[in-house]
């Protein structure tokens, strides 16, 4: 690139700051990564969590979100198991303080499985 182009792309390339508007309306606002117990190994806005059996695990966050219809939660299964396993967000028990998911296999029974989960939407 020449000339005024250059001079943009250097910019780019040397910006060290982001306008918090990306951070408040485009970034996960927490997430976890826990093992099949619901013992967290990594996790971003949470302060607990809770087994309630098999494949039923919740998580409270720290910062809510100000109301159940302006999040989204988004969890996977983490194995290293052949045998295919699915998470999602468990909407019965979970609140806009409370991320919660279920595990199970393709069958749908409910199985231990480690997982991850973001959320992302308005925090109160």
């Amino acid at each position: 690139l020449t000339g005024s182009s250059q001079n943009l792309k250097d910019k780019l390339h040397s910006n060290t700051t982001v306008d918090t508007k990306y951070i408040t309306n485009g970034c996960a606002k927490a997430w976890v990564f826990a093992n099949s117990t619901a013992a967290i190994q990594s996790s971003l806005n949470l302060s607990t969590s809770t087994d309630h059996g098999t494949g039923d695990y919740s998580y409270a966050m720290t910062n809510i979100f100000d109301n159940i219809s302006n999040m989204a939660v988004v969890a996977t299964v983490r194995t290293t198991s052949t045998a295919t396993r699915i998470a999602h967000q468990n909407s019965v028990r979970g609140t806009r303080a409370i991320i919660a998911i279920t595990t199970k296999t393709e069958s749908g029974t409910e199985v231990y499985a480690p997982q991850c989960a973001i959320a992302m939407g308005v925090l109160a």
